[in-house]
């Protein structure tokens, strides 16, 4: 995607004081939920390409990696040595407004459209891209060429015992192509002031831990409409700080309220975490619906999904959209139309076909008269499923393997010619990482396939 820079004319006083620009801590590999859980580092990148949700389980830096809490038990199963550890998202405090040259980014198969945009476009909500998925550590999302200017996050009680610990106490994101300009980092008290020094990073210089494939809307546009970066190939980079970097002290630790960042408009951002053991960092609380939902069920048939709802009252009210997801984004169902204004209980009906996913979520999507929308809590449906012909792609395998088919809900396990488990895996792919060339068995329930590891 093509890049501008623009002027950081309004940091001037900020920027007279910055320092030269900062040799980061490079994150040189990562570890995500994509397909069970997908590796790739600057040293082996992985060929295959995320394109949808996916949440950061594992970072590496210095030879060290790190764990962020998401699910720990994920990365023991596939035999993962690490430093256990527990991020999240920085809330956004401050956005620029987007400008023509800024893109919302989604995995391509968030809406589950191959090659095509969402039907509706995209909620407009940039904060939640910035602070979505689990901890807000999804890669699959984010804002691509954020305008120049300020992108600030909100937070505090830092820690003292964190300064120097060589734990990485930030991380943060790049996930398209950056530009030639730099990102000038600092941390601010309740009153606006700079504490310590700034930190210049050249994000280009970052290496690449591997590649996704994106849609990108523009999100100047309301609708967001989708451009002709379509099913594209991005990178992925992240670089770690701490504390110690932007010459904190104890003293100025207990004053800090913000860490902010002056962008040069082409910066690429999913999401800027924060070590949990470092500081605190309120999350923004879920907008509530506009109307009083007493009820929200999804219950399976032999034949749909039926889905009820009970509203007590409604004010400005236009619609809800019922919503799915088995393991990609958000697709909408259907749209039921609302009361608009009304005091008196209102009882909902919608009828779903069944997924062929073993576990289905369900949510409304509540739209009001003036375009904003509000979410409801999410129902979970399971489904008892056949059993499809246990597949495994690539055979013979290296690295890692894609396990398709086998019993719907059942663990994939690796065995050795013996028969002994040697690994499991609850996703679709089982880590190789380690294991010697030979002959070694896949099993899912009943089904049984040779692997050959190279």
């Amino acid at each position: 995607m093509k890049k501008y820079l623009f002027s950081l004319a309004l940091w001037g006083a900020f920027l007279t004081t910055q320092a030269q620009t900062t040799v980061v801590n490079r994150v040189t590999g990562i570890v995500t939920t994509y397909n069970g859980l997908w590796n790739s580092s600057t040293a082996a990148i992985n060929p295959l390409k995320p394109d949808s949700s996916h949440a950061l389980l594992a970072f590496t830096v210095d030879g060290t990696r790190y764990s962020t809490g998401v699910n720990d038990t994920r990365l023991r199963r596939a035999g993962l040595a690490f430093t256990a550890g527990t991020y999240r998202a920085l809330p956004v405090a401050t956005l620029a407004t987007p400008t023509s040259n800024t893109k919302a980014g989604y995995g391509q198969l968030c809406d589950r459209v191959d090659n095509g945009p969402s039907v509706p476009a995209p909620a407009r909500n940039f904060a939640a891209l910035l602070t979505d998925g689990p901890q807000g550590l999804d890669l699959g999302t984010g804002m691509v060429n954020l305008p120049a200017g300020t992108l600030a996050f909100t937070i505090s009680n830092v820690s003292t015992a964190a300064l120097g610990d060589g734990v990485p106490d930030l991380l943060v994101t790049q996930i398209a192509s950056p530009g030639g300009g730099d990102d000038v980092y600092r941390f601010l008290d309740a009153n606006g002031n700079q504490l310590g020094n700034t930190v210049t990073v050249a994000v280009a210089g970052l290496p690449s831990v591997g590649r996704w494939v994106a849609d990108f809307y523009d999100a100047d546009k309301s609708p967001m409409t989708l451009t002709t970066y379509t099913k594209t190939e991005r990178e992925l980079r992240l670089w770690a700080a701490d504390l110690s970097m932007f010459g904190l002290t104890p003293t100025t630790l207990v004053r800090v309220a913000r860490f902010e960042m002056a962008l040069n408009g082409s910066s690429d951002v999913a999401f800027v975490a924060y070590n949990t053991r470092t500081a605190q960092a309120a999350a923004a609380a879920p907008a509530p619906l506009p109307v009083e939902l007493t009820a929200f069920t999804a219950t399976a048939t032999p034949t749909a999904v039926q889905l009820a709802w009970r509203t007590a009252s409604e004010k400005d009210a236009a619609a809800f959209e019922v919503e799915a997801r088995t393991d990609g984004g958000w697709a909408r169902l259907g749209r039921v139309a609302a009361q608009g204004t009304s005091s008196r209980p209102t009882d909902y009906a919608f009828e779903a076909p069944l997924s062929s996913a073993a576990l289905t979520y369900y949510r409304l999507r509540q739209v009001d008269t003036d375009g904003s929308e509000h979410f409801s809590p999410v129902q979970v449906v399971r489904q008892m499923l056949g059993t499809e012909p246990l597949r495994l792609v690539p055979n013979p395998a290296h690295g890692q393997v894609q396990v398709l088919g086998g019993a719907a809900g059942e663990a994939r396990q690796l065995l050795d010619a013996q028969g002994r488990v040697l690994r499991t895996s609850d996703g679709n792919l089982l880590y190789l990482e380690g294991l010697p060339t030979g002959l070694y068995l896949v099993r899912s329930g009943k089904q049984t396939q040779r692997l050959v590891v190279e």
